[in-house]
């Protein structure tokens, strides 16, 4: 009733003043500064904004102002009612909400009015309603919500007085305007939504990324009551953009309370190391046409067979299910989780991870001369605007630069158009048609580090996106979120920047590249619009592109280990490169952990599933058979004959064997004096236990490999200057401990000279050399009155003195 009789009380009456300088501003024209046909720019009047007294306003019960005249915020006329601001609150922009699958709760001890209850099938980014609450308001409460517009206000993650979080747990705000609840009546969790709900199947190309929120929490003041929405498509939108490949998905979810332990739930198992296969069952191909002087051997031209597979059109799909969740804001135990299968279906190339010394190089350079007569690659339609080129990109550390080259001239002659890219400087005299006609272009990491490189891709990200800028990283190679991002957001412009330098539309260029309306000062600043477009022939002349711009046939990544560990810059930047085919070279894959692969097969754009279960790494495995290969040589099987040969040790020899080879019980009787033996004693030890210990004591008598060290006795004569100069330490620390022992026993007979010994004139012979003045101060720290007198009075005060110290003292006295 206090409400509806507050709405039917007559508004006050506006002051004069304010309607005629409404009615004033109203009639200036609010436009922006655009250059005319005649060049005459028009001036910008903007409103002018009251301020509010916003004790007056809770005063009076009602608004200062009449319905004509809303109340303009303190910031800007036509925001948020300034109650709504006060508290942090927005009128959420969704206010009509489908109520499908919502059915009403009957139990009045309850805080929800409507809960979800049917399945539910998603077709992208809707919302789904979880459920429909009342509020239980204190008094306070329920005054604020009275000043409040009597609309949907969005309250997400709210942590004022107004925050909903004590409606979900025990947590509640110092000065909450909410009842505190029972357990029993807090807002749960619908049953229905707890299940996986039915599952979507859409392609990962006809969903774009949009920033929206998982999560929405709603109160309307005008019912008392809360909202709660979940946006799952959002979830899979986020889990869809770690990827640089667009998978065809099937995405489901369910909501989940965390403080409910389900039977369902699977744990961490343990499956082993994970292994690479060898390609001994792939099939070998023929010689590249160019390798006539250096022809492959028989097991490269099986690693050459399995690459030329491995990009070939017809691959079967690899598929991968990832699991993701998402915390409600107001409530961490409720969670949003969403299950995702990817088929990646364009995804070709591999891992070569050859043993070192097998011909990885050889086996890429043979790749590239047998695929060289395929036509220009083919940019899929949702890349549209990146320039396609025929050329291999080839990126190595700057010490293997030059070996690429050498190699490439070795093979296959001068039949292969190579560009050398090992710096900025080189890359700025290269055009974007040399980029795209080329058969190899051999570049390095380092150049993804060097500002000039950085300089320049943001410029052209910057005619796309004004004020763009790459955020300052700090020392080290961690590299920070927002520089990633930054780099992503310049890595996607890109295609748009392209489409404008050779003239093709794209929808994003179309939308992006409208003229603007600009003042004159931005027109002089800025060319990111011009008016005419440049042809082709000058797109094609245009000079240092970034590589990022390219749709190149084949990215190879050597030492492909390195870049996964030391390289974090060209990290983030190859991984969103784009190319029919990717590859990575590394004798030694980092395959010991999920992790490893995970980042692995990033590279790739193919997501892994992040959670340790027995199931993730399973997948991690089938991508390792699916995508590496390790050769293996053809050896002869080697015939073994096992043939027992006495050899005569020499003393020293002896000593270091037995050192190896001792019985149980000196090994016990060793293990007591462990921390007394020399280090190298215990790496003897420890190479011992092996099976191979002795093998490697035979090959070298040090057990480090020290180079001085040729024979055994060169061995025994550095054991024994090692005992020595242990011998000697320990002699340097038992004189240092010897002499501080001293120098306490010596401040002891100063300090107390009558310590643990009668206090007689012979037992303290020290006390009859000491001085006059050394006597009285003696005294003086016992606490006794000093008297005038000669030495011996003075001494015999003092003995007299320290046998009447206390019975503690007298009872540290020998008997």
């Amino acid at each position: 009733m206090e409400r509806m009789e507050h709405a039917e009380a007559p508004a006050p009456e506006a002051p004069k003043d304010l309607e005629e300088e409404l009615a004033s501003e109203e009639e200036n024209a609010d436009v922006d500064m655009v250059e005319g046909e005649e060049g005459k720019a028009k001036k910008r009047a903007r409103k002018r904004v009251h301020c509010h007294d916003l004790k007056k306003m809770f005063d009076a019960g009602k608004s200062l102002t009449p319905p004509k005249l809303p109340l303009p915020s303190p910031a800007r006329a036509g925001q948020q009612p300034l109650a709504a601001s006060c508290f942090n609150l927005k009128v959420s922009s969704l206010q009509e909400v489908p109520d499908t699958g919502l059915s009403a709760v009957d139990d009045p001890n309850r805080l929800e009015l409507q809960v979800h209850t049917a399945p539910v099938n998603l077709q992208g980014l809707e919302l789904v309603p979880v459920l429909t609450a009342r509020l239980p308001l204190q008094n306070s409460g329920k005054a604020i919500f009275q000043k409040l517009p009597a609309t949907w206000l969005d309250i997400t993650g709210n942590t004022t007085a107004l925050g909903t979080r004590c409606l979900f747990t025990s947590r509640r705000h110092e000065n909450s305007v909410f009842e505190a609840l029972a357990p029993e009546r807090f807002l749960q969790v619908p049953e229905a939504l707890q299940e996986w709900q039915l599952p979507m199947l859409r392609s990962g190309d006809m969903l774009k990324v949009e920033n929206q929120e998982p999560w929405i929490l709603q109160v309307h003041p005008g019912q008392d009551q809360l909202r709660v929405l979940v946006r799952p498509g959002a979830l899979l939108q986020r889990m869809l953009r770690r990827g640089a490949a667009l998978p065809v998905v099937r995405f489901t979810w369910r909501l989940r309370d965390t403080t409910v332990q389900r039977a369902d739930e699977r744990h961490a198992a343990t499956m082993g190391e994970f292994s690479i296969l060898s390609n001994l069952e792939d099939a070998a191909t023929t010689q590249p046409p160019h390798f006539h002087s250096f022809p492959l051997r028989r097991e490269q031209l099986r690693s050459l067979g399995w690459m030329l597979s491995q990009e070939r059109q017809e691959k079967e799909a690899f598929a991968t299910e990832l699991c993701e969740a998402e915390s409600c804001p107001d409530a961490n135990h409720w969670r949003l989780e969403g299950s995702l299968r990817c088929e990646y279906l364009g995804v070709r190339g591999g891992v070569l991870a050859d043993a070192i010394g097998y011909g990885k190089t050889a086996c890429t350079i043979g790749l590239v001369d047998k695929t060289k007569e395929l036509t220009m690659p083919r940019v899929p339609m949702p890349y549209r605007g990146f320039v396609p080129s025929r050329a291999t990109l080839v990126l190595a550390p700057s010490n293997l630069h030059n070996q690429w080259l050498q190699e490439i001239k070795k093979f296959t002659g001068n039949h292969l158009t190579v560009l050398s890219v090992p710096t900025c400087a080189q890359l700025k005299r290269l055009s974007m048609k040399d980029l795209a006609e080329a058969d190899v272009v051999v570049a390095t990491y380092r150049l993804f580090y060097s500002q000039p490189y950085l300089t320049r891709l943001e410029e052209l990200a910057r005619e796309i996106l004004l004020g763009f800028t790459f955020p300052k990283q700090s020392g080290g190679q961690q590299l920070c979120s927002e520089w990633s991002e930054a780099y992503r957001r310049a890595f996607e412009v890109l295609p748009t920047w392209a489409a404008r330098r050779v003239g093709l539309r794209t929808e994003e260029g179309e939308s992006q590249g409208k003229r603007r309306r600009l003042n004159k000062k931005q027109m002089d600043g800025s060319q990111a619009f011009a008016s005419e477009e440049p042809s082709k022939h000058q797109a094609a002349a245009t000079q240092f592109v970034p590589l990022e711009a390219f749709w190149w046939r084949r990215v190879v990544c050597d030492e492909f280990h390195e870049l996964l560990t030391r390289y974090p810059p060209a990290q983030v930047a190859v991984e969103l490169f784009h190319a029919d085919f990717k590859w990575g070279l590394s004798g030694t894959l980092p395959c010991q952990t999920l992790q490893k692969v995970r980042k692995a097969a990033s590279f790739f754009g193919v997501q892994l599933p992040e959670d340790d279960r027995e199931e993730a790494r399973k997948v991690a495995q089938e991508w390792l058979d699916a995508f590496a290969r390790r050769n293996t040589s053809e050896l002869p099987p080697l015939e073994e004959e096992e043939k027992i040969v006495p050899v005569r040790q020499t003393p020293k020899e002896r000593a270091l064997y037995l050192a190896l080879t001792e019985q149980q019980s000196q090994d016990l009787a060793a293990s007591q004096l462990a921390t007394e033996m020399p280090e190298e004693i215990k790496a003897l030890k420890e190479v011992g236990k092996s099976t191979t210990g002795l093998l490697k004591i035979c090959s070298h008598f040090c057990a480090s490999g020290a180079s001085n060290v040729l024979s055994a006795e060169d061995e025994c004569q550095r054991q024994l200057q090692l005992r020595r100069m242990k011998l000697s330490q320990a002699q340097r620390d038992a004189k240092a401990l010897a002499d501080k022992a001293l120098a306490t026993v010596q401040l002891v007979q100063h300090f107390e000279p009558h310590f643990a010994r009668t206090p007689t004139e012979s037992n303290c012979e020290a006390l009859g050399k000491v001085t006059k003045a050394s006597l009285t101060s003696r005294l003086k720290w016992l606490g006794e009155a000093v008297t005038q007198g000669s030495k011996a009075e003075l001494l015999e005060q003092l003995l007299s003195a320290t046998r009447q110290r206390p019975a503690a003292v007298k009872a540290k006295a020998p008997s």
